[in-house]
């Protein structure tokens, strides 16, 4: 997944496989929540994925949610 926003700054998240971004909200201290799915990390084939960034697009925590089956997040 690609995150480019305004001109400040562009980063891709992502592992081998893939990954993708369903949702995006700008939070009170200026940093980001993402929401996707994910075949790159977790347990199953597509994993919901939550990513925390900062506001200079480093990530500050990620987590994974699901099982064996398809599990996403919009």
């Amino acid at each position: 997944m690609c995150v480019h926003l305004s001109d400040q700054w562009a980063r891709v998240y992502s592992g081998s496989s893939s990954d993708n971004a369903r949702s995006i909200q700008q939070t009170s201290d200026l940093g980001f929540i993402i929401a996707g799915d994910t075949r790159s990390f977790g347990e199953g084939s597509d994993d919901a994925w939550v990513l925390k960034l900062n506001a200079k697009g480093d990530v500050t925590w990620q987590k994974t949610y699901g099982g064996n089956g398809t599990d996403e997040v919009y």
